[in-house]
């Protein structure tokens, strides 16, 4: 149930009629006040995170548009109508790669920027067998070529109410990074767990393969644009994103790496 606050003032005194001493207690139900101070400080950790979230942003914003900015004025700064065809076609290349630079940033931030608006409140039941069964159809190919072996952990019956598409989208993002940063020299293996307890659920997803230096990166890992394995694919949105839905549904994630042994990512959904 609901909890009551109670503020209890004690003041010592001297009875009149025989000098006895005695106690004074003045009893005030201040649960009221108590609740208004939690839902502020509540509204203050959400301005918080909200804070740390816009801050991220405008960096990305910053940094990423004014770098594919700045080539394009100087590319046309160095463009000129009498060089060579050959000079020129070359220089429209390079706008031409700026350009598509640019549009691909502005398409990354308009992905976040919509997964952020996104209701919390499209919440489903969803069987997350099916889910599960639902990704490793999407990543068939990698899975095939990559000859992929999964060790499954998972009740038939394990349910939860979820933003599908969110749900999806994080299951897909880790699997996907699983089979991306496979270890060439060993045959690529993912388990994964999903369990219940105390209604809430679990997930755990562990790869073999080429692992993190957490010591290094830890605190990088779930940051925008941030990639650690030299991989041309790697754009470093997926886990910015991923723990962005994690949140956004009142659950966490963290991960357990090391080098050359595989990563794990555990995960509370809700």
């Amino acid at each position: 149930g609901n909890s009551s606050w109670y503020q209890t003032i004690k003041v010592p005194f001297q009875q009149v009629e025989n000098h006895e001493p005695g106690v004074l207690s003045i009893v005030t139900d201040i649960t009221d006040r108590k609740n208004r101070e939690k839902e502020l400080n509540e509204t203050i950790n959400i301005i918080g995170e909200q804070n740390q979230r816009l801050t991220n942003f405008a960096h990305i914003v910053s940094h990423n548009l004014r770098n594919h900015a700045g080539n394009i004025s100087m590319l046309l700064t160095l463009y000129d109508p009498d060089e060579s065809e050959e000079e020129r076609h070359e220089m429209l290349e390079f706008l031409k790669k700026a350009s598509d630079g640019l549009n691909e940033t502005i398409q990354d931030l308009n992905e976040i920027v919509d997964q952020q608006q996104k209701s919390i409140n499209q919440l489903k039941e969803i069987n997350f067998r099916k889910v599960l069964g639902k990704i490793k159809g999407i990543l068939a190919t990698d899975i095939l070529a990559y000859n992929v072996k999964f060790e499954e952990s998972v009740p038939e019956d394990l349910t939860l109410n979820y933003n599908p598409a969110y749900l999806e989208s994080i299951v897909l993002n880790i699997l996907s990074n699983a089979i991306k940063y496979r270890d060439p020299k060993k045959p690529p293996l993912v388990r994964i767990k999903a369990f219940k307890e105390n209604e809430q659920v679990f997930l755990e997803i562990g790869d073999n393969g080429l692992g993190i230096d957490l010591e290094r990166h830890g605190d990088k890992l779930f940051g925008m644009y941030k990639t650690f394995h030299g991989n041309e694919n790697a754009k470093g949105i997926g886990l910015f994103i991923t723990k962005n839905q994690i949140e956004a549904m009142g659950g966490n994630i963290a991960v357990e790496s090391e080098l050359g042994i595989g990563t794990t990512f555990k995960i509370r959904l809700r």
